[in-house]
């Protein structure tokens, strides 16, 4: 049957495991339960041979070398919630070979028992660089925004689709002579005089 034509991912042997993880285009790293990078496909290659990784070299030995404190801490953490059978995620920034970047890592690994490497510890990890920095501009924009929104001499408000209040600066407080908290949620013609409001 089609399902029985499925291969366990448990009993891939490490050619065929190699010929799939080659494929992948981010980086992908397997590394035996010592903590020794066994294999790194070339995206993976790409990226951490700048750090001195190599096939063969002990991971918690480089660690400490790049640049984020707490690292080695973490990454042991990950790799215990992989080996009790979890999906590991682990996002770090670290100092990149080209010195004026750091980037920023989104890493997720689990747990492979009995390939030809014995038991391994795969991880697949993401550059989120751009996206984080994107993020920052964005929370960066917001608080600018309402500084400009706050400090305005103009008085200011924000309707809702349904007519209310749902944000006012302190200057328009201070021109209906009303408090945020009487405004905030009103409708908005709630500081017109009566004879003006809308006929229900």
């Amino acid at each position: 049957s089609e399902q029985e034509s499925i291969p366990n991912p448990q009993e891939l042997s490490a050619a065929s495991l190699l010929r799939l993880l080659e494929a992948i285009p981010l980086p992908v790293y397997v590394k035996n339960l010592e903590g020794r990078m066994v294999y790194m496909n070339a995206a993976s290659r790409a990226v951490m041979t700048g750090w001195g990784v190599q096939p063969g070299t002990l991971m918690p030995v480089v660690y400490p070398t790049l640049g984020t404190p707490g690292l080695a801490e973490r990454i042991g953490e990950a790799d215990r919630i992989a080996l009790d059978g979890g999906v590991a995620s682990l996002e770090m920034t670290l100092e990149s070979p080209d010195p004026e970047h750091r980037r920023t890592w989104l890493s997720h690994r689990v747990l492979l028992r009995g390939t030809d490497w014995g038991d391994v510890i795969i991880g697949v990890s993401k550059d989120v660089t751009e996206q984080r920095q994107v993020e920052q501009a964005l929370r960066l924009s917001e608080k600018e925004l309402r500084l400009i929104w706050e400090q305005s001499s103009d008085g200011m408000r924000l309707i809702d689709r349904e007519g209310n209040i749902a944000m006012v600066n302190e200057a328009f407080c201070r021109m209906v002579g009303r408090s945020r908290e009487a405004l905030v949620g009103r409708p908005m013609w709630c500081i017109y005089p009566e004879d003006v409001h809308p006929q229900a």
